[in-house]
This record gives structure tokens, sequence and C-alpha cells, in this order.
């Protein structure tokens, strides 16, 4: 699902602009946690592919999902459980939000409820 479904790009860049939200590009296979230093965020991949991977007790690899554009993941992933990583499958932008900045605001703009 499309977090901007019925929101105009007009107030999808007001929207953006206030929540002082930041893009990052990834290279293939680079980890996306390692380069994202806030731990309460919201993703939102604009272009491209992730994959959350979880090694088990033998080093082997397990794909737990793959998220493609318009599809959001949390940063609490790897905190529930440390061997969990977000690896960009491909080139992949993404938008990050502060989770903070989204529950303590008082915007009172019908796009952004």
């Amino acid at each position: 699902m499309n977090p901007f479904f019925n929101i105009s790009e007009e107030e999808k860049k007001e929207l953006i602009k206030h929540l002082e939200t930041n893009f990052y590009e990834f290279k293939k296979n680079s980890s996306l946690l390692e380069t994202i230093k806030n731990t309460n965020f919201i993703g939102i991949i604009i272009k491209g592919c992730i994959q959350i991977i979880k090694n088990d007790y033998n080093g082997n690899r397990i794909i737990i999902e793959e998220l493609k554009e318009n599809q959001m993941f949390g940063s609490k992933i790897s905190s529930i459980n440390s061997e969990c990583k977000i690896v960009a499958k491909e080139i992949t932008k993404v938008l990050i939000i502060d989770y903070i900045k989204i529950i303590k605001n008082n915007y009172n703009n019908e796009y952004y409820n």
C-alpha cells in the first residue's frame, strides 16, 4: 500500500519537509542500519528493494521478508532480534521519517492525519 495514497504531490512535499525527513540511497548489498543512525525511524522504499535477513546459529542466511517500492519498515526490527539485518537487494532509495516527529506532531492538515 502506498503510504501517500490520496495525498497530492504538493501536500506530500510539504509533509516531507515538515517531518524533516531524509532520503538515503543504498548500493546493492549494503546494510541500511549501519548508515541510518536514528533508532526510531520508519522507512518508506521509494525505489528498489530491501531484504530483512537473519543469520541462524549455523551462519545460514534466511530471508525473512523482501520489501519493494512503497512498502514500509521500521528500525525496531533490529532491536527485536540482533541477528536481523536490513540489506539493499539492488540500488535502493529510502525515505526515512523520525517516528517521534510523527507521534508528537500537532500538524492539523487532513493529509497529515
